[in-house]
């Protein structure tokens, strides 16, 4: 695909108007559309501007398509045209054959599929045929491909128990870990990896250092040798090295066995004539030892086989149930701590999973809770009902979920935006909660309190109210270039005016799980979340001065978007409001801070026992 783009600014001398002329082409696949062709007589510079202005939206709308950098471009030109709109109350203004063009690109979005991922961690394993995870100096699990999960017990997010490492291997893996945060120079390492199939009692796994700009520590990569031979390897042996059919035969074996004694005995021939084979073997590959050989063979065995692809999202602890909705769809959901507790619900935010702390089910379980936690719909498992506002399809699988488990007078925590749909059911006759929770600062936003957020989320939450036919466009662009670039490259742009926040992301302990939280919002597509962000619109101020139940509400230090004058005229129109600053805490509290999350649910579920 390729984009052309040509601006004439034009002033005849007989005339005394301007002449613009811009024409826009696209080539998707040889392929030509022509986008926009416009000549318009314009009687002031700061009319042709505007227009100038609009075209530029477009222009990088469509560049965005193929040049992943541009996205960026294209933001901040939306942002250049709100900026020229003091007000939020209105739609935007922009001419019918403008607003078509978006309709040409959500077309083109459907009919050219993705390039393969570029972001480095994703790139390490999804062109792998065999198992293979990211690991983080602490062995949480960064990111995995299909076959991971079965042969090294991985889940993203978790720490891994390395219960698939032989023990003779442990000190070559530390040395890799002590590598990766600057402690040691090993970058590179064959493993073993325990296994019943192979008459040896283990198979072979490398192991290998990965540097990621941005990142102050580096992370490891795991990737087994475990792969299918070929009966396409021996002809490439042989041409590639010379190798007789001997030589390709103990070739087969030693992959498949490993181990000398048992490639002997296979042929029935001694060690020694085994051990001559093989060394003619390494110099006509020109290979220093066996284990390099190894390596060697499953390279060539790995460029046959299937490749891999980046496993989907999946709920670590495997407790993951679907709840059958009158939609036709399913809510997932989930849960933590003791199996017949008191029943707690937690809804999570836009890019923060319902798992965020390994020891939360611990603590849960501890204090007696069952931390129950939907996936809201169109994240995870959980099917969208788009026939619905935003709002009323999240308020009433939650309505839903508590109808088909007889809970009542419940205690309702939601994450960021999770709080809304809580809101308004409490609200209503059939109120479920007793008590409310919020982590977080979601509030309805007004031309004063939006000034009070980053710029990306200005920009992102205007288009939701000034432009939602242009939003979804937007989004999908992003999700696109996210997929390609990987989950750092929101990260960066999500939090880039939060240093505090930005640094929690990098943190290689905290990296695994908000990297989690963001595959649970990427599991379908990019609806959920352009949806998420009309929530902000509501009347969430109305709703709050109706509610009659408590609400605690928590706020991190460094949220980026937290003004005290605004906490103050909600806490006098909340009757009963508990109102706490969190220390280091920023928009990732749950993540930043998960033993206040815990310890403050377990604190408000208590309360709301004692008045029972």
């Amino acid at each position: 695909m390729a984009v052309r783009l040509e601006k004439l600014l034009i002033r005849p001398c007989f005339w005394r108007s301007f002449l613009y002329v811009q024409s826009l082409f696209v080539s998707c696949n040889g392929d030509y559309f022509i986008a926009e062709l416009i000549v318009a007589d314009k009687q002031d510079s700061e009319t042709i501007r505007a227009d100038i202005q609009d075209l530029d939206l477009i222009a990088s709308s469509y560049r965005s398509m193929i040049d992943t950098d541009s996205f960026d471009d294209m933001l901040i030109s939306w942002n250049q045209k709100f900026q020229g709109e003091e007000s939020i109350d209105g739609p935007l203004a922009l001419p019918s054959s403008i607003r078509a063009q978006f309709s040409t690109i959500e077309d083109l979005l459907k009919q050219y599929a993705m390039e393969p991922a570029r972001d480095p961690m994703s790139a390490a394993i999804s062109d792998f045929a065999s198992a293979a995870i990211v690991l983080s100096p602490e062995r949480r699990v960064m990111t995995l491909n299909d076959q991971a999960s079965a042969k090294f017990g991985a889940k993203r997010g978790l720490v891994n128990a390395l219960n698939w490492l032989d023990p003779t291997s442990r000190a070559d893996f530390d040395a890799i870990l002590r590598s990766a945060i600057g402690r040691g120079n090993r970058v590179h390492a064959i493993l073993r990896v325990l296994s019943d199939e192979k008459p040896c009692g283990y198979s072979l796994a490398e192991a290998f250092v990965l540097r990621v700009t941005g990142h102050d520590t580096g992370y490891v990569i795991v990737r087994s040798l475990d792969l299918d031979w070929s009966d396409a390897i021996a002809p490439l042996l042989s041409n590639a090295f010379g190798l007789t059919d001997t030589e390709t035969e103990i070739c087969r074996l030693l992959y498949l066995y490993s181990d000398t004694d048992l490639i002997a005995e296979e042929r029935g021939t001694s060690r020694l004539t085994i051990r001559t084979q093989i060394k003619s073997i390494l110099t006509k590959t020109n290979t220093p030892n066996k284990v390099d050989l190894i390596r060697l063979l499953a390279v060539l065995c790995a460029r046959q086989a299937r490749k891999g692809k980046i496993a989907d999202w999946e709920d670590p602890l495997h407790r993951e149930q679907l709840l059958a909705k009158p939609d036709g769809g399913v809510l997932a959901w989930t849960w933590f701590g003791a199996p017949a507790g008191t029943p707690v619900l937690m809804i999570h935010g836009p890019s923060i999973g319902p798992y965020f702390s390994d020891q939360l089910d611990e603590w849960m379980k501890k204090a007696n809770i069952r931390l129950l936690a939907i996936s809201r719909p169109g994240y995870g498992n959980s099917t969208p009902d788009i026939s619905q506002s935003p709002i009323n399809e999240q308020a009433s699988a939650i309505q839903h979920f508590c109808t088909s488990f007889g809970l009542r007078d419940i205690i309702g925590v939601g994450i960021g935006c999770g709080i809304a749909p809580l809101l308004k059911l409490a609200n209503q006759q059939n109120n479920p909660f007793r008590r409310l929770v919020h982590f977080g600062n979601f509030l309805p936003l007004n031309n004063a309190r939006i000034k009070h957020h980053p710029k990306l989320q200005q920009t992102f939450f205007r288009l939701a109210k000034q432009a939602p036919w242009a939003l979804e466009m937007v989004v999908k662009l992003g999700f696109r270039v996210m997929l390609q670039k990987g989950i750092d490259w929101y990260l960066e742009r999500a939090y880039s005016e939060s240093a505090f926040d930005l640094a929690s992301c990098r943190n290689p302990e905290l990296a695994p799980l908000i990297r989690n939280g963001c595959a649970h919002m990427m599991r379908q597509d990019a609806r959920a979340f352009s949806r998420d962000l009309a929530l902000v619109w509501e009347p969430i101020d109305d709703w709050l001065k109706g509610l009659n139940i408590p609400l605690a509400w928590y706020v991190g230090t460094h949220h980026g978007g937290f003004d005290p004058d605004v906490t103050a005229s909600i806490t006098r129109v909340v009757r009963e409001l508990t109102f706490e600053i969190v220390d280091h805490g920023g928009e990732l509290l749950v993540y930043q801070r998960p033993d206040i999350v815990a310890d403050r649910i377990i604190y408000h579920t208590h309360k709301a026992l004692e008045r029972v």
